[in-house]
């Protein structure tokens, strides 16, 4: 190894810091040429590439983090030389980045750097408050404030303080609904939280620590629910088709030993797409679980008087009330009629059927298990109220087959 410059240390710190040589060059106030030519000799000297080169900028190789180690210890001796050297009343020099969580750096933090600056006028001081994780290897921040100890690389870590998670309301909405006694009552009233998927801190996800059985809901809310929304327009554009709901719906213990041995996967991920505080829903169901989850995720208003709801869940078939008393919505408003999703034993065994109509090319035959005789005669007595008129999703596990009213059935 030949010798080096110490003024080529100081270029390649700064580019490994800006990632970027014309960043780099202004904030050392020298043309970007003579800084590629530092990297160039330092590189020569030691006999390693430092960085890869690209259209987004400078990257640090294998080589060039363990160059940075060494590199930055030269320049924390160098810095320590000059404050032995220079007047103590100087204080702090140079810049410092901060990062951290939003309401920290933005409540807490940032009304103290006041005093910090004035203090030390050569210091500057650089703050950024976002919901986010700082990467110090990549230099994104000096100083990183976050909610979990580093699990790893080579820094040093210090608990700051304890924090806690709390719950809130607006006096209003507490003087206007129902009381909260206990902590199940929470489960019963709507909620403003966090995207599951946009968390960027797992000791944010406060769900367990309010019900050790609430059922997860969507994996991605938007994405996961426009998914569910386009497999229940196929089912019903192709009736008799079985359509399999494939959403991102977490496998924890709540789910699996809890409601998907009471409720079909594709009951739940339907009602959840479909449902918000403004869709009144019948569940003809035993699962608590089911509802809150339904109360939870979507804030929708629950009801055990099935006449004029837009959604009903049918548990068990062979017990469901009769066709005619759900709404078939108005001459003028047909859509408004209702939605039923029946669970069911097997979409591929009972009697035979024969479907016609819309979406299917002359006949099909299904089979579907577990409907009461009269729920066929039901629904073929409503035929004479089209446009108006009952859809239907048969679900069992995690797919389902629609039956449009337009849909004219035979019983073999």
């Amino acid at each position: 190894m030949r010798g080096f410059d110490w003024d080529d240390i100081q270029a390649f710190l700064a580019i490994s810091r800006a990632g970027r040589l014309t960043v780099a060059a202004q904030q050392m106030s020298v043309d970007h040429s003579t800084l590629s030519r530092r990297i160039a000799a330092l590189e020569s000297a030691l006999g390693v590439r430092l960085f890869d080169r690209s259209s987004l900028g400078f990257v640090l190789t294998s080589e060039g983090e363990r160059v940075l180690s060494d590199a930055e210890s030269m320049e924390s001796l160098a810095l320590c030389m000059r404050h032995h050297l220079d007047n103590a009343s100087i204080g702090l020099t140079g810049s410092v980045r901060i990062g951290t969580p939003e309401g920290f750096g933005t409540y807490f933090l940032a009304p103290r750097i006041a005093q910090l600056s004035a203090a030390h006028p050569q210091l500057e001081i650089e703050l950024i408050a976002n919901p986010r994780m700082f990467s110090l290897s990549k230099r994104e921040a000096n100083l990183a404030v976050s909610m979990t100890h580093p699990a790893q690389g080579r820094v040093y870590a210090h608990k700051f303080t304890d924090y806690a998670l709390g719950v809130y309301a607006s006096k209003t909405y507490l003087d206007t609904h129902r009381k909260i006694a206990s902590r199940c009552d929470l489960l019963r009233h709507p909620w403003v939280g966090y995207v599951e998927n946009q968390m960027w801190s797992t000791e944010l996800n406060y769900l367990p620590q309010i019900s050790n059985t609430l059922v997860p809901g969507f994996n991605d809310p938007v994405h996961d629910a426009q998914r569910v929304f386009r497999a229940l327009l196929e089912a019903l554009s192709r009736p008799g088709s079985i359509v399999a709901i494939d959403a991102a719906l977490p496998n924890n213990h709540a789910m699996r030993d809890g409601l998907m041995c009471r409720v079909p996967l594709a009951a739940f991920a339907s009602l959840l797409a479909l449902t918000d505080y403004s869709t009144l829903v019948f569940l003809e169901s035993d699962s608590a679980l089911f509802g809150d989850a339904l109360r939870f995720h979507a804030s929708a208003p629950l009801t055990r008087d099935w006449h004029g709801v837009s959604i009903v869940y049918i548990d068990d078939a062979t017990n469901m009330p009769s066709l005619k008393g759900f709404s078939l919505g108005e001459p003028e408003a047909p859509e408004t009629s209702a939605t039923l999703f029946i669970r069911v034993p097997s979409l591929t065994e009972g009697e035979s059927l024969v479907w016609r109509g819309p979406g299917i090319q002359d006949h099909r035959v299904m089979m579907i298990a577990g409907l009461p005789a009269a729920f066929w005669q039901e629904r073929a007595s409503l035929a004479s109220h089209f446009p108006r008129g009952i859809d239907c999703y048969f679900v069992a596990g995690g797919s389902l087959v629609g039956l449009p009213r337009t849909t004219h059935v035979e019983v073999i």
